[in-house]
């Protein structure tokens, strides 16, 4: 290819320009002009993100892999939360998230298939602690950091997941970029660098490893912080990013279109951009499992109080869901029985649900 024609085609970007008047919006969010409603909303992000870390320390291998970290000896500077050191931003961030994801109690988006909170929160609060950023600034990075992790989740849901993608990792990162960015206090156009930066570095998040209950899958979240600061970080020396990453050029179609197995609706990045705020449409969890499996699990604890449901007495059971859940959870414990593979199968849920009468950690690691 010419040169000449090189670049006329990375002139031709979609003039909706998604992925700039995302990072143009996230940019100016500033606490006396957040709804309070929002702002509550955000405290309530928080707590239950630091609720979710408390909890998944009872898990062996969360301990574990903090105790790697703190081993390599890195500058202690931030706080990995509940675990007695400090280390270093990033992987303070990295330890956080991946505490906060791993007892698959964390926030989530029903329509963007993501857990924003795992990703966002550690960013936010290790660079916060990192340059001694106070609670309201927290705050906006965290209501920033959610509108770049849910806008573009939404606008390729469910098509990221089916086609073979964890958008808690992969648009994670762009939440905890722009979280970052706030914090670091990246001009405009540095911030507009920090998301095509996230875009390049981001990890591919394979679906695959939750079919398997591979514990890998924990990490996601702290992943998604910690290359999050890092693209922040680059862009406030100057290493710049693609501004069209999520819509692409005429040379690529973007993250969105080229991680989708359909067509994203890339309007859902910015329709309601200023209007509505997509931390108002974030859930928090009943129980410590895949969300795919709580109407299950509900339904199966109400039938074992009302019915004294005997296990034995059980020959087969049978529930009827929807497509994505059959894909995510619809499968036992396999050859491999893990935590993760507990918590991502609705067969086992259910029956734990009708044995024990009730679900929680207990049940599922």
């Amino acid at each position: 290819m010419s040169e000449q024609r090189r670049a006329s085609l990375t002139k031709e970007v979609d003039p909706m320009e998604y992925t700039r008047k995302l990072a143009e919006f996230c940019h100016a969010v500033s606490s006396p002009s957040l709804p309070a409603e929002v702002v509550h909303k955000a405290k309530l992000c928080l707590l239950d993100y630091v609720a979710n870390i408390y909890g998944s320390l009872a898990l062996k291998t969360v301990r574990d892999l903090a105790a790697h970290i703190r081993d390599l000896g890195s500058p202690p500077r931030v706080t990995a939360l509940g675990c007695g050191f400090k280390t270093d931003l990033h992987h303070a961030a990295f330890v956080n998230g991946t505490a906060a994801e791993a007892i698959e109690a964390q926030d989530g988006l029903r329509f963007g298939g993501n857990h924003p909170g795992a990703a966002v929160i550690p960013a936010a609060l290790a660079v916060a602690e990192d340059r001694g950023a106070g609670g309201a600034a927290v705050l906006e990075a965290i209501v920033a950091g959610y509108e770049a992790a849910n806008r573009p989740a939404a606008a390729m849901h469910p098509w990221h997941t089916l086609g073979g993608f964890l958008p808690t990792g992969t648009c994670g990162t762009f939440g905890a970029a722009a979280a970052a960015a706030r914090l670091m206090g990246l001009d405009r156009d540095q911030f507009l660098s920090a998301l095509g930066n996230a875009g390049y570095l981001l990890p591919l998040s394979m679906a695959e490893q939750i079919m398997g209950g591979f514990t890998i899958k924990i990490v996601q979240g702290g992943q998604a912080a910690s290359t999050g600061i890092m693209a922040a970080g680059l862009a406030s020396v100057g290493v710049t990013g693609a501004p069209y990453v999520l819509e692409g050029s005429a040379l690529n179609g973007g993250f969105a279109k080229i991680t989708s197995a359909s067509p994203p609706n890339l309007d859902r990045i910015t329709d309601g951009l200023g209007e509505h705020f997509s931390i108002m449409d974030v859930y928090f969890k009943p129980f410590t499992a895949c969300r795919h499996t709580h109407g299950a699990a509900q339904a199966a604890l109400e039938l074992a109080a009302e019915k004294a449901i005997r296990p034995e007495a059980v020959d087969t059971i049978t529930v009827q869901t929807y497509g994505i859940a059959e894909l995510a959870v619809g499968k036992g414990l396999g050859e491999n029985p893990s935590f993760v593979s507990a918590q991502f199968s609705l067969p086992y849920v259910v029956a734990v649900c009708l044995a024990d009468g009730r679900l929680g950690p207990e049940q599922l690691t």
